[in-house]
């Protein structure tokens, strides 16, 4: 077993780099205005509600998880069974 770590700024650049890949301008600033400062996780969750965007944060999200342990698994020569 090996214990894959997934850090705060990991998170914060997970939803940095999602606002910013949202087409729509308006929602676009309103996720960007929300990851700044602190209380940053909780804002933007509320602002994914109120976008109606929470299936795709979360595909996004997840898919930026996978990856990360992936790569963490690749660094220490393992790969998943």
């Amino acid at each position: 077993w090996v214990h894959v770590l997934d850090d705060s700024r990991d998170g914060w650049q997970d939803m940095a780099d999602f606002a910013a890949a949202v087409d729509d301008l308006r929602t676009r600033e309103m996720l960007e205005d929300a990851v700044h400062g602190h209380g940053a996780f909780s804002r933007f969750r509320r602002a994914i509600d109120r976008a109606e965007l929470s299936e795709q944060w979360h595909c996004f999200v997840d898919d930026r998880r996978w990856g990360r342990a992936r790569q963490e698994l690749a660094d220490l020569s393992l790969r998943p069974a």
